[in-house]
């Protein structure tokens, strides 16, 4: 994000015109487009001011967007007299986080007789975003540049260099994503000997949490390993390694909640308010709870962590002993099935016993 009010320019902050923003979704197997305005409940709560959260929504295909914008007139008719066409360029610049991608891509501007400056972005004319053609978050900047080197800022006496910005809006990141699940969500899952590390010799699997999240199971193992990697859907070896994915999962869950629990105290201590504290959050905890956050509270597994921050926020007043204690062990549970991979594990056993006695 772009911060200050740099010497160089007039125009400074663009701002949004109200009523000329459109955004529209396509949802998969229909060819129409739907408005925001006539979107259901529960898609419209994935627009925001400057954020749009698309995450984990599997039935949207394709989006687009009318961004308008002005800027004010106030000194800018002083500094660089009349204005053309031929100076000035309107557009956003877009940045994929997960692919590393940026790109430049115009708009359309007028220059009224006052000097206001009257900017717009459609993107279904310069930028056509398919959800399944990106991944992570996508950044959009709109900004305003200066394509002549022969601008000249008189009240400043100084010249304006072709690419500089003379104005921009808050960027817009969109949120794609996916909703993912079990402990594949958020780690890589490597087999790696443990046999040459220090007091690791009577762990089974660990955890490197940092901000690309590694579960690592010990290869030394190979029974472990052997039933692990089990393909079987039913079976004996089909139990005993849900019962024991159970038992990890459980472990992990926990643990990494708690980690993320801890980090959102400390930044809620400092008087951020739910979306600050996330965009504040380690990478990895904002994982931890955009994908198990909802242990934590009352909602459900498709809840938002917007929402999830703001139900923390209040939870913590009244404490959060019971919540660790007893509500995340609960519907750790739950998400998980334990209750079935151990039934299913007990009944292994007990068809083992009958068989030994029948012989």
């Amino acid at each position: 994000m772009i911060k200050g009010y740099p010497a160089y320019t007039c125009f400074g902050k663009l701002s949004p015109q109200d009523g000329q923003t459109k955004k529209l979704l396509r949802f998969k197997g229909q060819a129409a487009w739907v408005e925001e305005s006539k979107l259901e409940a529960a898609d419209s709560v994935i627009w925001g001011e400057e954020k749009w959260d698309f995450s984990g929504r599997t039935n949207i295909e394709d989006i687009k967007f009318v961004l308008s914008y002005k800027a004010d007139p106030k000194q800018v008719f002083d500094a660089y007299g009349k204005l053309s066409a031929d100076e000035l360029e309107f557009g956003v610049r877009v940045w994929n986080f997960a692919t590393r991608r940026r790109s430049w891509h115009k708009g359309s501007f007028k220059v009224n007789t006052s000097g206001n400056i009257e900017a717009t972005f459609d993107s279904s004319l310069g930028l056509h975003i398919r959800l399944a053609d990106f991944d992570g978050k996508i950044e959009i900047t709109p900004l305003l540049l200066t394509t002549s080197s022969a601008l000249r800022d008189s009240k400043r006496k100084i010249r304006i260099q072709r690419g500089t910005i003379l104005g921009w809006a808050d960027p817009i990141v969109i949120d794609l994503q996916a909703k993912k699940t079990g402990l594949g969500s958020i780690f890589d899952i490597r087999w790696k000997s443990f046999a040459a590390d220090e007091g690791a010799e009577n762990q089974f699997f660990r955890v490197e949490w940092n901000h690309s999240p590694i579960l690592y199971l010990n290869e030394d193992n190979q029974m472990l390993k052997q039933v692990l990697m089990t393909d079987a859907p039913v079976g004996r070896a089909a139990r005993v390694r849900d019962a024991i994915n159970s038992l990890i999962a459980h472990q992990v869950i926990s643990g990494v909640l708690s980690a993320a629990l801890f980090e959102f105290c400390a930044l809620e201590e400092n008087g951020l308010g739910p979306t600050e504290i996330i965009e504040d959050l380690s990478p990895q905890n904002e994982a931890a709870l955009r994908q198990w956050g909802w242990m934590l509270t009352h909602r459900g597994e498709s809840a938002r962590i917007d929402d999830i921050a703001s139900d923390l926020l209040q939870e913590i007043e009244s404490g959060m002993d019971t919540i660790l204690a007893e509500r995340v062990a609960a519907r750790i549970q739950q998400e998980i099935n334990t209750a079935k991979a151990v039934d299913e594990l007990l009944n292994a056993l007990v068809e083992d016993v009958v068989n030994n006695v029948e012989d």
